[in-house]
């Protein structure tokens, strides 16, 4: 037996003390041989001298430079005592000389990640799933990688690749469920996150997405079932607190329903201050995190400002326990051209991409500095044409840190919210002081409550009458319709009710909003109206989840037999379109009904461009007076009702004229391309944005 062997079999016995003594005896009668040293580095481990060992590794590394294992024991060892760099530099070379083994890979790329060399990490991750594809750990941290870098796509792809190589893999679920609930796929969520609950039942971010899903699919009582089960083993944790606050009904039963609904929000909205008093300075990061749009408390009535504020107070205090010493953002330089930065989940092919790209898409660039900053992984080629349009982009959805050092590095004058309330991400970047001047506009129209956010950009022709503070913010009334709006192409061809299950005859009534703004008192104005027109027939649009269709449609025929009316004959529910279909659907109707409360936006728009009569709601808040203002600057007080009853009586009598709804049309037709064309409110707020940002360059605050 020679000296290798011996000195190799004491210490795979635990013998460390003869295995020292014969690795140093094997070294002196061979001094130059790497070897010996090869063998004392390990046994020096072993025995918990790691400065020793690390020389003896170097040792051996420099007497046989070409070969990988001196480095990779070097390497592997200064990693774990925490001296990255060496480590990565160690690791460098023993690649170079053994490309193609798998364990360097992996080693090196959780070096280069602990230094922040993120593309470094990547080069040996994609090495190392091209060396072992049918490792799931392999995939995985290719995904965990490609999240913190802002490459959600790219993440959701590998985590996918990680399930369908071990369908168990705990994180591996909870993340690609948590990707489906952020991009809406709520039934995927749920299946993923039950799936990972049966081999997990306490796993907390699988109970999280699975109460999510539900409340998101409008299942309210099994969302908070399912929050309250959570609670029971994780007592008071933010995220579920957030998720039964915001666990409400989409639609509900009848308005003694609804007032219990709002009753039960404030009860859990007192739990969620009470526990972040107690709680929240021992894990700011856990309540950073938990933060959950509270969507449907705003379409249950009333003006929300005193709740919002309570609400945005939770918001700043988490976000600042988590960020506590951020630096104080400062403005560019006076003569530069101003840095706006435009923060969204959802400028893409959705209302809020059809109502505030216009701003993107006209804002003067000799005085504007353009960045798009995407929330979340669902981008599509609306938001590619935005984005060409601007000097910088970048993806602020996953890793939260990594969003908010991005967005400080980027250092813009002003940041525009089109809207806060809709994606938690946009609500955790508000709450931050991130620009000198931070804005919201009224995508989701609805004070933020938020003290770091300065200015609401509203629009003055959706001014509520008397006017009244609704807003935390400072609101600025942009001139008319505040926006710079670009219509969709119509479907080509003739309405086709058909297509649609709608009756060929008939007057057709259209009000094709989501069902989540109907709220029970406006029941009976519908029914009322479909009394005073015998041959009309009302239509809606269903919801995604049919439980909740279910529920509107029968509160909606217990309002038509009130009124003697036959619901099967006069109230229809239409499925859902994608575009082309919904225009086409629009195309079919005589009159469009705007939704009382909440009324339409982009909806309206698109009708309008059609050239279908919009008979708007009489709103006394902002969020109700939408469609009143498209109409009445379209120079059309027929379409402009001033009360609840005046709606009702208009509708009667528009469905009764078919003459009138034609005349209405032409001047509809006529008038929209100004009302789209309307530069006023752009113009407008690219002056308030020089006028704030000159200020807050001379040393003036935003307040």
């Amino acid at each position: 037996m020679g000296p290798f062997d011996a000195a190799r079999q004491a210490l795979e016995a635990g013998r460390l003390g003869l295995a020292e003594r014969g690795a140093r005896a094997w070294l002196q009668a061979a001094p130059t041989d790497p070897a010996p040293r090869l063998l004392l580095a390990e046994v020096l481990e072993a025995l918990g001298r790691p400065a020793e060992a690390l020389q003896a590794w170097l040792d051996a590394a420099a007497r046989a430079p070409q070969q990988a294992d001196g480095w990779r024991g070097f390497g592997r060892l200064a990693l774990s005592l925490g001296h990255v760099a060496e480590a990565r530099q160690a690791l460098d070379r023993a690649i170079a000389a053994d490309p193609r083994d798998p364990e360097l890979r992996r080693l090196a790329a959780r070096a280069a990640s602990r230094l922040k060399l993120l593309d470094a990490a990547r080069i040996h991750l994609e090495a190392l799933v091209a060396l072992t594809p049918e490792d799931a750990d392999a995939h995985f941290s290719l995904g965990a990688l490609s999240w913190e870098q802002g490459r959600s796509r790219d993440a959701f792809v590998c985590w996918q690749a990680t399930l369908d190589r071990d369908p168990t893999h705990r994180l591996a679920l909870q993340l690609v469920a948590g990707v489906l609930l952020e991009t809406h796929d709520e039934a995927g969520a749920l299946a993923f996150a039950r799936a990972g609950l049966k081999a997990w039942p306490d796993d907390l971010p699988l109970q999280r997405i699975a109460a999510a899903a539900l409340s998101q699919q409008g299942q309210d009582e099994d969302a908070r079932a399912a929050a309250t089960r959570a609670l029971g083993q994780h007592p008071d944790h933010p995220s579920l607190l957030w998720l039964r606050l915001a666990a409400m009904p989409h639609v509900c039963a009848d308005a003694a329903h609804e007032a219990r609904v709002c009753g039960t929000f404030e009860a859990d909205l007192v739990a969620l201050e009470q526990a972040a008093n107690r709680d929240l300075a021992q894990d700011p990061a856990a309540w950073a995190e938990a933060i959950s749009p509270v969507f449907q408390r705003h379409y249950r009535g009333g003006d929300c400002l005193e709740e919002q504020r309570r609400v945005g107070a939770l918001l700043h205090r988490s976000m600042n326990a988590r960020f506590p010493a951020l630096p104080t953002p400062r403005p560019s330089p006076p003569g530069a051209r101003i840095k706006v930065g435009f923060v969204s989940a959802h400028l893409r092919q959705h209302t809020i991409g059809r109502l505030f790209g216009g701003w993107l898409q006209g804002m003067d660039r000799s005085r504007f500095s353009l960045g798009l900053y995407e929330v979340g992984p669902s981008g599509d080629a609306h938001t590619e044409a935005l984005a060409a349009l601007c000097d910088r982009r970048a993806q602020v959805g996953g890793d939260l840190e990594r969003a908010v050092r991005i967005l400080l590095a980027e250092a813009n004058d002003v940041l525009i919210f089109p809207e806060i309330g809709m994606h938690p991400r946009p609500m955790q970047l508000a709450a931050l002081r991130i620009a000198p001047l931070q804005a919201v506009s009224w995508g989701h129209p609805v004070t933020t409550g938020l003290p770091t956010v300065d200015l609401f950009l509203s629009s003055a022709a959706m001014a509520v009458s008397p006017d009244r503070a609704w807003t935390t913010e400072e609101r600025v009334d942009l001139p008319g319709l505040s926006i710079s709006y670009r219509p969709p192409p119509p479907e080509s061809g003739p309405a086709d009710r058909a297509r649609f299950g709608l009756p060929a005859q008939g007057t057709l009534l259209l009000s094709p909003q989501s069902l989540f703004k109907y709220r029970p008192f406006a029941d009976d104005l519908h029914a009322r109206i479909l009394a005073g027109l015998p041959d009309a027939r009302l239509a809606f649009l269903a919801h995604s989840d049919p439980a909740v269709t279910a529920r509107f449609q029968q509160r909606m025929a217990a309002a038509l037999r009130r009124q003697g009316l036959d619901p099967d004959s006069r109230l229809f529910v239409v499925p859902r379109q994608g575009h082309a279909g919904w225009m086409a659907l629009l195309a079919c109707a005589d009159l469009y009904l705007d939704s009382p409360g909440w009324s339409g936006g982009n909806t309206t728009l698109e009708a309008l461009s059609l050239g279908i009569p919009c008979l708007a709601w009489p709103g006394d808040t902002m969020r109700g007076r939408h469609s009143l203002a498209m109409v009445t600057q379209l120079g059309l007080p027929e379409l402009a009702p001033a009360s609840p009853e005046d709606w009702v009586a208009r509708a009667i009598a528009l469905g009764q004229d078919p003459a009138e709804r034609a005349r209405l049309s032409a001047r509809i037709r006529t008038g929209i391309p100004g009302l789209l064309a309307d530069q006023r409110g752009l113009r407008a707020l690219e002056d308030l944005l020089q006028q704030r940002v000159d200020a807050l360059r001379a040393g003036i605050s935003p307040g």
